[in-house]
């Protein structure tokens, strides 16, 4: 569904929705927080220290306006007993939010020396303990918005469950719904690891999926050779023989541990083909090489046959 048709998305939000990459129902719930704010609320006034405390505001709030696009807002607050004032920078649209009596949760470091609460962010409605989302923003909308749209849209929004029942079961993983409503709304870390863990495991096995579906699609019943240009080949080898044959071999030495027995045949007659007609000296070359990757192999404990056999029809046909 497109984004512009879901609850509270005008066309000047899907437009700024556009911009983060989000232009349909499924982009906006697949829309992952990259990281959480936790509230746990600090127990006392510690001097120049980051807390988390709830305050009543005690005063009406003051902007003051020090220049263009930087304003100084500032009010009373009372913690416990302790009453002290309360600044912070560029939220002067808060003001009219801020009313005496109301309950608020401020972020920030106190000054005992001066009896001044220095805040970085002003938050309603947060208790204790409470997670939450944060997300990646871009001009003109904000965090709340993002989760909010989420929110009242969630129940509406068709999700499907690529992860087959019977391994959602044998490793305990939490649903599809139940681990995008935990990723955005959990009401603590262990969900939110419950969460991560489904999500990535699903990423992983629909990799993996559409992996061996391609390589499916691309076997061959009857692999025929490649058709090489042998003088383009030896035109290029001309430039550095050696250099290139260590470069053939390690692809070959790299192929080996991961190919079936015809894809190595069909490999190592790509190399006799490249190798065909070379100067003694060359060959010299090759088989330095094919020893090389011989011992590698048995360091590893791979018996390959085909490899022996192809090593030993070198130093037999060219006498080495």
């Amino acid at each position: 569904m497109d984004i512009k048709n879901l609850h509270q998305v005008g066309e000047k939000t899907s437009k700024i929705l556009n911009k983060l990459g989000i232009f349909t129902d499924d982009d906006l719930i697949n829309y992952y927080p990259y990281r959480y704010n936790v509230y746990n609320f600090s127990n006392e006034l510690i001097d120049n220290s980051t807390l988390i405390i709830n305050v009543i505001i005690e005063s009406n709030p003051i902007v003051s306006y020090i220049k263009k696009n930087f304003n100084r807002l500032s009010f009373r607050a009372r913690y416990n007993e302790k009453i002290f004032n309360v600044v912070i920078f560029n939220r002067a649209y808060l003001k009219t939010n801020l009313t005496i009596g109301k309950n608020i949760t401020i972020i920030g470091k106190y000054d005992f020396k001066k009896n001044i609460f220095t805040s970085s962010d002003i938050k309603f409605n947060v208790t204790n303990g409470q997670i939450e989302p944060v997300y990646h923003l871009t001009k003109g909308i904000t965090n709340n918005t993002i989760s909010k749209l989420i929110k009242d849209n969630f129940n509406n929004i068709y999700i499907k469950d690529s992860l087959p029942s019977n391994i959602i079961s044998k490793y305990n993983l939490l649903s599809k719904k139940d681990a995008l409503y935990n990723i955005h709304f959990a009401n603590d870390l262990k969900m939110v690891h419950y969460a991560k863990n489904r999500l990535i495991y699903e990423e992983l096995f629909d990799f993996s999926f559409k992996m061996n579906y391609f390589k499916n699609q691309n076997i061959r019943k009857d692999k025929e050779p490649k058709n090489i240009d042998i003088n383009k080949i030896n035109e290029y080898l001309d430039i550095d023989f050696k250099a290139t044959i260590n470069i053939i071999f390690d692809i070959f030495y790299d192929s080996i541990l991961i190919s079936s027995y015809d894809e190595i045949n069909l490999i190592l007659y790509n190399i006799e083909e490249i190798i065909d007609n070379q100067s003694t000296d060359n060959y010299k070359i090759i088989n330095n090489k094919v020893r090389e990757v011989n011992y590698k192999l048995s360091k590893l404990n791979i018996n390959s046959t085909v490899f022996k056999s192809f090593s030993l029809n070198i130093k037999w046909l060219y006498k080495l």
